[in-house]
């Protein structure tokens, strides 16, 4: 009897070591996972982050190639007329030298 107690003692004492353990190894899982679950959350935090800036620089270019496009139309309409002015312009002041080179021819 006795022999049979010490033996249940010491499956108790085993199991109670086992269970300590367990319990210990519980507490260093939830606190490495914690700890996981802390730098999973900055890391997300920080891609957030770049992916709100790189949406903002994206609409940032886009605004900026529609301004220029914009730009260079307003430039290819202008071009044209500021050559017809320009020629207006040449071939008024070729026809009064031309009256003026009459003008003096008749003197």
């Amino acid at each position: 009897l006795e022999q049979d107690k010490a033996a249940i003692d010491e499956s108790f004492n085993k199991a109670f070591a086992l269970l300590d353990q367990l319990a210990t190894d519980t507490e260093d899982l939830k606190a490495a996972e914690k700890a996981r679950t802390e730098r999973l959350d900055t890391a997300l935090t920080e891609v957030e982050s770049v992916i709100s800036e790189l949406k903002a620089s994206s609409r940032r270019r886009e605004e900026e190639g529609r301004r220029i496009s914009e730009e260079v139309r307003s430039l290819k309409d202008a071009i044209p007329k500021a050559l017809d002015a320009q020629k207006e312009s040449q071939d008024g002041r070729l026809k009064e030298l031309g009256s003026e080179l009459k003008s003096l021819k008749t003197l």
